[in-house]
């Protein structure tokens, strides 16, 4: 994506700035700014020079060379004493800077103009070179003009041409010397050539930033591809998920089914042990021993009945008790909104009295105020009555002392009741969970007795179910041997 980079001795052609067109949009901006800003500069210079070849055109053909350099060197002055006074006046130098490029090509112009008229083809040769240095590719990668030229003050500018003070409005000067443009020429070609280097070494740092944006766009590529076969393998890690938990609710269904069918074929089995059951009891009612095991199972069946019986009976007191802790448990919610109700109006109570108190409070102040402002008013016509009125004043402070206590007292009144229904409420939780508990216990041991007690049922009736076939079949064995 980067192009190479241009060698240091060649300069920078236009199409070098065209034809990439992967720049950010900063560099592009700012490679805007400065191609219009130094293309201005070029149109300025270029008019500058075609002014002074025209004017000294004229001044070849009308009067002598040292009448057209003085009439030049006038207008000049006149130039640069109108730009300097338009810097003064505003802030702005980019102006000013403008106007010191034409004044700089004038003066190359004179410069070139002052020599032998033998040398002046080769002079406008050199002329011609000097502004190759400004060529389209070159003010096209040049900075932009206020970071390259000095400060658009006057101090600024006389350091920077300390030969063309002379120019300036003022007693009138000697003509400009031609060393000392020949020096300010020098030191242009200098600093454009510094200006050239440093643009150059501004391209090649634009080329790395370049590459290095083309290594991020790659990367973010690679990021992006990867991310996408993130997604494909995800999404075929869910489609596998999908088919095992699919694979998994069949198996789960078979051995539902399976469960249904074992508990089918036990029931069955129970059957058929019932009618197994049903039919050595009809065999055994012909025995006398089955008569005697009747009688007993009749005996057992009354005792579980009666132990059935008991268990209802404690059930039934169990239950007598939840319903006991049930009513208190009502009475203490009743007990509870009745204090609560108390507790509203002890509030309401105490609300009003506490506005009775702050009004009789208020009365009193005013009335004491109002004793006072009189005594101050009365204290030099009677002292006695100004004492009346002070222990007056101070009864009052006492009574008004004695409210406040009173207050206090209701209040912490209030407080107790507070603390008697947090503790109603806490000790009616703590029945609650008592209450809830016990039933869980009760519940847990009937049905633990209940389990026990058909186990063992079961476990009596399978073993005399055992005894009774080995009976009849000893029985069945001896009559076949009596036969």
């Amino acid at each position: 994506m980067a192009t190479a980079a241009p060698s240091p001795n060649s300069p920078l052609r236009p199409e070098d700035l065209l034809t990439d067109s992967s720049e950010p949009p900063g560099l592009n901006q700012v490679s805007s700014e400065v191609t219009s800003q130094l293309y201005t500069s070029l149109h300025l210079s270029r008019q500058a020079e075609a002014t002074a070849r025209a004017q000294l055109y004229l001044a070849s053909t009308s009067s002598p060379p040292n009448e057209g350099i003085d009439s030049l060197a006038q207008e000049l002055s006149r130039s640069l004493s109108v730009g300097l006074e338009n810097n003064l006046k505003k802030k702005d130098g980019s102006k000013h800077i403008f106007e010191m490029e034409s004044v700089r090509g004038q003066l190359q112009t004179m410069l070139h103009t002052s020599r032998d008229m033998a040398y002046r083809t080769g002079s406008e040769r050199r002329e011609e070179d000097s502004f190759d240095s400004d060529s389209t590719a070159t003010l096209l990668n040049t900075r932009p003009l206020q970071d390259l030229s000095p400060s658009s003050s006057a101090q600024a500018l006389e350091e920077l041409f300390p030969r063309y003070t002379s120019l300036r409005p003022g007693p009138p000067t000697n003509p400009p010397d031609c060393q000392g443009l020949r020096d300010a020429l020098d030191s242009e070609l200098t600093r454009r050539k510094h200006c050239e280097r440093h643009i150059q070494s501004l391209q090649t740092r634009v080329l790395e930033l370049q590459q290095q944006l083309a290594v991020a766009v790659a990367a973010d590529h690679k990021k992006d591809l990867m991310i996408e076969q993130l997604d494909k393998t995800l999404a075929r890690v869910v489609e596998g998920w999908n088919r095992h938990e699919a694979e998994r609710t069949e198996v789960l269904r078979g051995l539902q089914e399976e469960r249904q069918a074992a508990e089918l074929t036990r029931s069955k089995q129970q059957e058929t042990v019932t009618r197994l059951e049903q039919s050595l009891s009809e065999a055994m009612e012909a025995l006398n021993r089955e008569q005697e095991s009747t009688r007993l199972q009749q005996r057992e069946r009354e005792a579980l009945e009666e132990e059935r019986q008991a268990l209802a009976m404690r059930l039934e007191v169990e239950q007598q008790q939840c319903q006991a802790l049930q009513q208190e448990r009502d009475e203490a919610k009743a007990g509870q909104l009745s204090e609560h109700r108390r507790l509203e109006a002890l509030q309401v109570a105490l609300q009003e009295e506490r506005q009775a108190w702050v009004k009789q409070e208020q009365q009193l102040k005013e009335r004491l105020q109002a004793l006072q402002e009189e005594g101050q008013a009365q204290l030099e016509r009677e002292k006695g009555t100004s004492q009346r009125e002070a222990q007056a004043a101070r009864e009052a402070q006492q009574q008004l002392a004695l409210l406040q206590s009173e207050v206090r007292r209701l209040e912490g009144d209030l407080d107790t009741v507070r603390r008697e229904r947090d503790a109603l409420q806490l000790e009616m939780s703590l029945v609650q969970a008592r209450y809830e508990s016990q039933r869980i216990q009760m519940e847990s041991e009937l049905a633990v007795q209940l389990e026990q007690r058909v186990t063992e049922r079961l476990a009596e009736v399978q073993e005399n179910s055992l005894r009774q076939a080995a009976s009849l079949r000893d029985h069945h064995r001896y009559l076949g041997l009596c036969c």
